[in-house]
């Protein structure tokens, strides 16, 4: 009998908590890939950035955009800079991730403005 209430409340705890708890994966489990070329396209208030980048696969440039959350880490030189100092045509080095529980755009971690 405990043991048939207990599995009762187990059953109905899972069955009532919010489905985005069941569906969230830890942070770690992202994984961060690396782009690093020419800014060729800055939407300050979107925050997008567009990088051209070479592939070496293909053996021709490319395009990425790519999302900056508010809590992306900018620097420049090893200091810190704000979102609207990027500039076209700056080198940068763009890390970011694709969260495969979201539709959304490919979202930074971490740009750095080279030069």
């Amino acid at each position: 009998m405990y043991r048939g209430v207990i599995l009762f409340c187990a059953a109905v705890f899972i069955m009532l908590r919010p489905p985005e708890a069941a569906c969230q994966s830890a942070p770690a489990s992202r994984i961060v890939q690396t782009v690093s070329g020419q800014a060729c396209a800055i939407d300050w208030v979107s925050r997008n950035i567009t990088v051209k980048w070479f592939e070496p696969d293909r053996g021709h440039f490319d395009e990425i955009t790519i999302f900056a959350p508010r809590d992306t880490v900018i620097t420049k030189t090893e200091s810190p800079i704000v979102y609207s100092e990027i500039m076209v045509s700056d080198q940068v080095t763009v890390e970011y991730y694709d969260d495969p529980l979201d539709a959304g755009p490919l979202r930074a971690t971490r740009i750095t403005v080279i030069g």
